[in-house]
């Protein structure tokens, strides 16, 4: 069951969700609840996968053998360039990996568990916020990781702490999980992994 925004408030207020900073009025809608731009943005080191190809390496990346996302991130990522008030340009195209403002905890308690989801109006402006991992299970700690892709015409800004990224879907777990499994990035505050 999908909560609305009276059991939204009524769960935070009860310390089954936890937002930190908490939630203003403005971002509650009928049946979410809108997370802001965080000021974090990694991307790929294209100048290393650049060289690497000058050098005649094969640099192609086989998912099923990487163990843990860190172990690639910590080899290729690095902290995208922002300009003077701390904002990503997003060409058409391209990708950044952001992060929210908020802290999000999901007591495995409180039974909650809740889905990232794309704003309407900026994916008409063709602003992808995540590519196929919507899920954030009941026992979550940590900021939410964001996969940012640019699909329109345009080159967009993204204005951290101001724009409206995404919004969050809570729904009740229907028998509360036999264990926690904490994730790789649990506790996470950058995008980084």
């Amino acid at each position: 069951m999908i909560l609305s925004n009276v059991e939204i408030r009524q769960a935070i207020e009860q310390g089954a969700i936890e937002i930190i900073p908490a939630p203003e009025a403005w971002q509650y809608s009928s049946t979410t609840l809108d997370l802001r731009l965080g000021n974090q943005f990694f991307c790929w080191d294209k100048q290393k996968m650049e060289s690497m190809t000058r050098s005649g390496i094969d640099y192609s990346l086989d998912p099923a053998k990487v163990e843990r996302f860190s172990d690639l991130s910590d080899e290729y990522l690095i902290p995208a360039a922002v300009d003077a008030e701390g904002c990503y340009i997003l060409y058409p195209g391209e990708f950044v990996l952001g992060i929210t403002q908020e802290w999000v905890t999901l007591p495995l308690a409180s039974g909650i568990a809740a889905r990232v989801e794309g704003r309407s109006s900026l994916a008409r402006m063709g602003l992808a916020v995540h590519l196929t991992a919507p899920t954030i299970h009941a026992d979550w700690d940590g900021k939410i990781a964001l996969e940012i892709v640019n699909l329109g015409p345009w080159p967009l800004k993204l204005r951290p702490r101001e724009l409206r990224i995404c919004q969050l879907v809570f729904e009740r777990v229907g028998e509360l999980p036999e264990f926690d499994a904490p994730t790789q990035f649990q506790g996470q505050e950058t995008p980084s992994g």
